[in-house]
């Protein structure tokens, strides 16, 4: 299991909790085309390494990106919207 994720408060507690946390390197607020395609390239390079089941995404950005970096085969779910 992983958990792609900003550094914040609940980064360090998915480590306790057996879960491995990847840094996701995300502006909420930024337009900044280049800064959005450099995010969603990480996330198609992330993914392609863990090539996970199941992405489970929250809010707006992580939804679109999530569903534009995810692999094929792979199950999205979307909450937050």
């Amino acid at each position: 299991v992983y958990a792609v994720c900003p550094k914040g408060e609940y980064f360090d507690r998915f480590r306790e909790l057996g879960i491995e946390a990847v840094e996701y390197p995300i502006d909420r607020k930024s337009l900044n085309l280049f800064k959005e395609l450099k995010t969603i390239r990480f996330l198609r390079e992330t993914f392609a390494k863990m090539d996970p089941d199941i992405v489970h995404a929250f809010m707006h950005k992580p939804n679109i990106y999530g569903a534009m970096s995810a692999p094929r085969h792979c199950i999205q779910t979307v909450t937050g919207l």
